[in-house]
């Protein structure tokens, strides 16, 4: 830093950094723009920087006024002194500039610039959510962020239904991708308040393809045994018996597996809360990693496709095929978590403890992945019907 008083001239010849500093500031000593100074960089010598230094709320700010070579000294000075007059009203420049820049930015570039490079690494689906976007950005992209309206989201999820003929579950989605994006712009106050909050959806039940009966379920188990591909019969199988989701089953490792206190760590990395999580390894689930311990000091996952000799990334093909065979054409991958849980529910197991094996945040999230066999609450009104006949039969205490 060094002190000068700004002039014409030496603006036109002074500009110069010194050797051995890779940038100096020339802070002006005229007593109407104290705290100006031209920033000069090695890189970029014989033009400088006009900036504005001063202090708001006991800190230092800087404000950019402009390129040497774009505005006069006399100019500089001139912006100064309102930048000032702004800060002794008690009005903070760059707070005005940066709500003004809010104020006009789209939905596009809240996306582009805000949203999508916070979800990137905290969000295992931002892929599903960028295709999503694409969809909204056609029909709300270049409208402002705050001038997005309940109408206009209204008339964008009847027309996805209407015109774009997308099921009443995928139209919901995109609403739900809307106000997930929107909820963050309130949390960084970028938005007084968030349109797309109760939001009236279709509110499709859209499950029962993920539920299958007792016969449905033998009918599928006997297929996948029957399947002349054992590791992905095995992995399947492990799936099912153990609740865990097909991106953690496909990405364990053997360093991941402790057979002794039949545990299986799910490092924060492969796991959907971003949290080191553990869970017990069943029977079942055991038996089936220690079908493929012929892999084991040769790969360091256990899931290994016979064919490529790398681990499994991807197994909906087979899975599919396996589905059709058993004639369930529309049973989800997914569905063999929710069939672990309904199992376990329909058994007495209490949902607490479903939510942990299932390493759910919310026993609301674990209610939706459980349906009550009709068998099951049969046998639980009829426990009710006993204890009230036994009343009916049992003589009167007087």
């Amino acid at each position: 830093m060094a002190t000068v008083l700004l002039t014409p001239t030496f603006v036109l010849n002074c500009l110069k950094c010194p050797p051995g500093l890779s940038k100096i500031e020339y802070c002006d000593t005229h007593p109407e723009s104290k705290g100006l100074y031209i920033e000069i960089s090695a890189n970029s010598q014989n033009i400088g920087i006009y900036r504005l230094r001063q202090k708001i709320d006991g800190k230092s700010t800087h404000f950019l006024i402009g390129k040497t070579d774009s505005i006069t000294l006399d100019s500089a000075r001139r912006q100064v002194a309102v930048l000032k007059n702004q800060i002794n009203s008690g009005t903070n420049p760059k707070t005005v500039a940066e709500k003004k820049k809010q104020e006009a930015m789209t939905l596009k570039q809240f996306f582009d610039h805000h949203y999508y490079p916070f979800v990137i690494s905290r969000k295992k689906s931002h892929l599903r959510d960028k295709q999503l976007f694409a969809r909204v950005n056609i029909a709300m992209g270049a409208t402002k962020l705050t001038e997005i309206s309940r109408l206009m989201l209204t008339d964008f999820h009847n027309k996805l239904f209407k015109v774009d003929k997308l099921s009443p579950a995928s139209c919901d989605l995109h609403i739900r991708f809307i106000k997930h994006a929107l909820q963050l712009a309130v949390d960084w106050s970028m938005l007084e308040k968030n349109v797309a909050s109760r939001f009236p959806m279709f509110n499709v039940d859209n499950r029962s393809s993920d539920f299958l009966t007792d016969a449905e379920l033998q009918r599928f188990i006997q297929t996948v045994q029957a399947s002349g591909n054992k590791v992905i019969a095995n992995l399947i199988m492990f799936m099912l018996s153990s609740g865990m989701r097909v991106s953690e089953a496909m990405a364990i490792r053997w360093s991941d597996v402790n057979m002794e206190n039949r545990t299986i760590s799910i490092p924060a990395r492969n796991n959907k809360s971003r949290r080191l999580k553990s869970i017990p390894l069943s029977d079942m689930a055991a038996e089936a990693i220690q079908s493929q311990s012929a892999n084991r000091g040769l790969h360091e996952y256990i899931w290994i496709n016979p064919r490529t000799k790398e681990r499994y990334k991807n197994i909906h093909l087979p899975f599919n095929i396996l589905r059709e065979r058993a004639n369930l054409p529309t049973f989800k991958i997914h569905g063999l978590r929710r069939a672990f849980a309904t199992t376990l529910a329909n058994n007495g197991t209490s949902i607490n403890v479903i939510q942990q094996l299932l390493t759910h945040a919310s026993p609301v999230t674990t209610d939706r992945y459980i349906r009550i066999s009709s068998d099951t609450l049969h046998s639980a009104s009829n426990g009710v019907s006993s204890i009230i006949r036994a009343a009916m039969l049992t003589p009167a205490v007087v």
